[in-house]
């Protein structure tokens, strides 16, 4: 994905801006979802692993990124309230 892209997109929930989440970060959000600790904004099972992904500035949403696109949508995002990042 274009970094240049994060000057234009923002949360689409929040409104905040967006940025690439950390490989500590992907660490803890993907352990978490591995023990099926985790929902998506939906209310159903985080189950797939994320390989990259954008996350909101106050840290809440996470937006996965398939094959270069952003997943901007409300039921693609992962809350990570119940984990601490």
């Amino acid at each position: 994905m274009d970094p240049k892209l994060l000057d234009i997109i923002c949360c689409p929930v929040f409104r905040e801006k967006l940025s690439f989440v950390t490989s500590k970060e992907l660490q803890v959000i993907n352990t978490a979802i591995g023990s099926k600790t985790i929902k998506k904004l939906d209310g159903s099972v985080a189950k797939d692993t994320v390989t990259n992904a954008l996350i909101n500035s106050s840290k809440t949403l996470l937006y996965p990124i398939e094959d270069d696109i952003p997943v901007l949508l409300d039921d693609a995002a992962i809350e990570l309230k119940e984990i601490d990042i």
